[in-house]
């Protein structure tokens, strides 16, 4: 089961999995500033510098007072790799919440395995 928007003291969650305590958001290539889409941090608009420091302050919150490693899927990922969001997903749950990487982006299938690619991409935040 999960909440969706679950608020917790500072900061509102996307999906919070109230049996596993762990946390998905779903991150628009827009607001969040997806690196696969916009190359370089100085093209970014006031709004989207805004979202991603935003996002850095709430992805530290999360590791300092609840030990949380949220899980970010990205919108491009959803959108044409849904079989490797499900795994990602089942993945982050069967791990406990324990990934190699949280950004849907630098995951690919193979076999219908779940890997994680070669080139390592940062998000902004």
């Amino acid at each position: 089961s999960y909440i969706n928007e679950k608020t917790f003291k500072y900061y509102s969650v996307d999906n919070y999995l109230v049996d596993f305590n762990l946390i998905i958001e779903v991150m628009g290539d827009y607001f969040h500033a997806n690196p696969l889409v916009y190359s370089c941090y100085d093209t970014l608009n006031d709004m989207q510098i805004k979202d991603v420091i935003r996002d850095k302050r709430k992805n530290t919150y999360f590791k300092k007072y609840y030990k949380i490693n949220i899980l970010y899927l990205w919108e491009r990922d959803l959108k044409k790799n849904v079989d490797k969001c499900e795994q990602l997903i089942l993945d982050y749950i069967k791990r406990k919440g324990e990934l190699s990487n949280y950004n849907s982006f630098n995951f690919h299938l193979r076999d219908n395995k779940l890997q994680l690619n070669n080139k390592i991409i940062n998000p902004y935040f």
